[in-house]
């Protein structure tokens, strides 16, 4: 369902010409607010969120116009990532003055989130609120005699009377100011604890009594371990109905932490005190275990989606580890396995609501020298391969990128794009309607994962022009001969070759072998060559790729053995009629134990693999070929 939405979304933008960059602070977004927005690929699914990163009002996310256009493009839900923390909204000096005038109630202030509440008010965005208690990020002296650091620690009918005006304060004032901005709090923030001795045993809800180096839990040491349910008790009886409260924590998907949590909310949901649970979500490259293997994620989800309760995906972060190529890949791939686990999930276990992806870029512009590389976007405000996984999580990113970015652009001098294409059919007349000038065009580019065919007049598919395989690569574009139309579509390349019918020079009882797709079976020819093993696939392909597994790429060691054994000359050949046949790619002097060859795009029905020279070594007649793997797209 999610990959149909997007194509269908994709169609909205058919064609694009060199439209003027968005450029604000700077920064151009133009690439970052274009396409199909997160909210949109989700909507049946969750709300979609980001992080509003910020430690102080000068570094609020919202101060930066680039960011907060990304977010209003691509968001439909934000969360204060620090800003709405006790630590900023309780006001020290008036809850002083406010005692010493004789009332009683700690004072709070709201500067550091009304940017953040009128952004959401102005632009149809809603907040999480982030959050009422937690044991960290709330002032010392908010526990203390007359509110003054000096002082003794206060007893708990005094902080429960503390806790339940900020609560009400908090609520009363968003409510009252921003109706309807606010759509769920974290009521309790990170109370169960699963460290030897850093929690009380008495409850069965492994509630903190120690953080940080050795801190005590001021909630549980003044008030007691019925502090979280009091909270929700308070919040409870503020909020309105609409307004759902949540218990927050991370490292969800630990059995301990997450059957103490399940203990906690079950409890609270008795009691008619809570409406979801929060699940972090701070996942590394390796760990944890997603949908098996070690403190596994998706098992978390089903735990909790037993409850019937909701589902807030709070702080989804997953650090790369640096930020190089290679790690920004496997930090996609492992973005798109957390999103294609909450729609399976949401479709059919648990009722998830919100994903929240706890802050939008790496090197975040606000901080000095912040190198995180946890984000969607890069520290230009770029879309990273990650933000295309997760728009997509069923397909490689860069195909995802083209539905985004464009699959075919038409280039002029200077390297100037002067239109760029998604995929689909166009023909030129209409192209030289949107203003399109042929005659300056110089170079073509095409994506990486699109093929481009470019048509003569006649809609036969033999009359086929041209083939291009994209990879994000320019093409000489020809000056005369151009053909009527085009098509741009997915390379959705696939080994054709496996399980067709098979016929060998030698051995040929042993040929299926090599179509088989087990690298454990061998087709082994041994005699004075050439030999050769054809293939029927059974209807006309346009052949992109061919791999062979050589003697040293078989299934029987986990490491390949390149070498002079491996097969050294032999080629690739196609045929109409399995009687003349024609040369597509020709390999000599190989050792590797795999080759993995692309090839100019070929329309073949019948394809050979010829050995003329079977290895490195003139006595060795014999060539062992564990697997022939054909590449091809069907013709359309």
């Amino acid at each position: 369902m999610l990959l149909t939405a997007l194509l269908v979304l994709s169609m909205i933008y058919t064609v694009s010409g060199a439209n003027e960059p968005v450029i604000i602070d700077d920064y151009d977004i133009t690439s970052s607010v274009c396409g199909i927005p997160l909210k949109d690929v989700y909507k049946d699914h969750f709300k979609m969120g980001v992080g509003l990163y910020g430690s102080s009002i000068q570094t609020d996310s919202l101060n930066s116009g680039a960011i907060s256009e990304i977010i209003k493009y691509h968001f439909n839900s934000v969360t204060y990532t620090n800003l709405m923390k006790p630590w900023y909204l309780l006001d020290h000096e008036a809850s002083i003055r406010n005692y010493q005038a004789g009332n009683p109630e700690p004072a709070v202030k709201f500067d550091s989130v009304i940017k953040g509440l009128d952004f959401c008010r102005d632009n149809q965005i809603q907040m999480r609120g982030h959050v009422l208690v937690w044991h960290a990020q709330t002032p010392d002296w908010f526990f203390r005699e007359g509110y003054m650091s000096n002082e003794e620690y206060v007893g708990r009918e005094t902080m429960l009377f503390r806790l339940e005006s900020y609560i009400k304060q908090v609520l009363e004032f968003v409510q009252e100011e921003y109706p309807g901005v606010v759509y769920a709090w974290d009521v309790v923030n990170e109370a169960v604890e699963n460290g030897a001795g850093r929690y009380e045993t008495e409850s069965g809800f492994n509630i903190r009594t120690k953080h940080g180096d050795n801190e005590d839990n001021l909630w549980y040491k003044i008030v007691g371990v019925d502090y979280v349910e009091k909270s929700f008790e308070y919040a409870r009886r503020y909020a309105v109905p609409e307004v759902k409260l949540f218990y927050n924590d991370y490292n969800t998907f630990q059995p301990a932490r997450r059957e103490a949590i399940y203990r906690l909310a079950s409890h609270l949901k008795d009691k008619g005190l809570i409406d979801g649970i929060g699940m972090q979500s701070y996942i590394g490259l390796d760990y944890p275990g997603l949908d098996s293997g070690t403190d596994n994620y998706k098992a978390a989800l089903t735990r909790f989606g037993e409850l019937g309760l909701e589902i807030h995906i709070t702080e989804l972060s997953i650090d790369a580890g640096g930020s190089s190529d290679i790690l920004f890949e496997k930090q996609a791939a492992r973005y798109g396995d957390v999103f294609r686990i909450l729609t399976e999930v949401d479709d059919r276990i648990a009722n998830i609501t919100s994903v929240t992806v706890f802050g939008l870029m790496d090197n975040y512009i606000l901080y000095d020298n912040d190198t995180q590389t946890n984000r969607l976007f890069d520290g230009n405000l770029k879309p990273k391969p990650a933000f295309y996984q997760v728009a997509q999580p069923n397909k490689p990113w860069y195909v995802t990128k083209a539905l985004y970015d464009g699959a075919l652009k038409f280039v002029g001098a200077d390297d100037y794009v002067m239109l760029s294409l998604l995929p689909g059919e166009y023909t030129f007349a209409e192209l030289e309607r949107s203003a399109l000038d042929m005659g300056a065009i110089k170079q073509i580019w095409l994506a990486k994962g699109y093929i481009l065919e470019v048509f003569s007049t006649s809609n036969n598919v033999d009359n086929s022009l041209q083939i291009y395989i994209g990879d994000d690569n320019k093409f000489e574009f020809p000056k005369s001969g151009i053909g009527e139309r085009i098509v741009i579509r997915e390379n959705t390349s696939e080994n054709i070759a496996l399980n067709t019918s098979v016929q060998a020079s030698h051995r040929p009882d042993r040929a299926a072998r090599a179509v088989d797709g087990e690298l454990f079976t061998s087709w082994s020819p041994s005699d004075k060559p050439p030999y050769w093993l054809s293939v029927d696939l059974g209807e006309p392909y346009i052949l992109t790729r061919w791999v062979v597994h050589h003697r040293g790429g078989g299934g029987f060691s986990p490491d390949l053995i390149d070498g002079p054994v491996n097969t050294a000359d032999f080629r690739l050949q196609v045929s109409k009629d399995q009687i003349t046949w024609e040369d597509v790619d020709v390999v000599e002097n190989n050792i590797l134990s795999i080759t993995d060859r692309t090839i100019t795009p070929t329309r073949a029905r019948y394809v050979r693999l010829l050995i003329t020279k079977p290895s490195s070594f003139d006595f060795d007649k014999e060539a062992v070929i564990y697997e022939l793997e054909v590449y091809g797209l069907e013709i359309e």
